[in-house]
């Protein structure tokens, strides 16, 4: 996608909101997420949360991230990503954890001429 000037959009990189129940977004994912020992340990490592491990790890791989928070704190803390920066090896170690799905569904918009999410991913 570079090669034509493309960038990825990490639309909900966090696995969405943890308080808000959404039909459109899969719970299981944002679980998965923020409860990997592989994450967990980065986040040590650093002295960061496990959202700006995630947050970083997707501007690692050159995409664009917008995280969503009504909270000052939240967003504070989503933007204090700049003084440190993940190794190749822990980008790749983070890569592995890939499971191939989609965390948010829009499934309600299905069958609508442009629903893109009917492709294999």
């Amino acid at each position: 996608m570079d090669k034509y000037g493309i960038k990825l959009m990490a639309y909900s990189p966090l696995g969405g909101s943890p308080t808000e129940s959404n039909a459109f977004v899969n719970a299981d994912v944002r679980k998965d997420l923020f409860e990997n020992e592989i994450i967990k340990l980065l986040a040590i490592k650093y002295r960061k949360s496990i959202g700006q491990i995630l947050i970083k790890y997707q501007l690692a791989r050159g995409n664009i991230v917008i995280p969503k928070s009504v909270t000052k704190s939240r967003i504070e803390e989503n933007i204090n990503i700049f003084d440190f920066d993940l190794t190749d090896e822990e980008v790749q170690q983070l890569d592995s954890l890939n499971k191939n799905l989609r965390f948010v569904h829009l499934s309600g918009f299905a069958k609508h001429k442009n629903y893109p999410f009917n492709d294999e991913y």
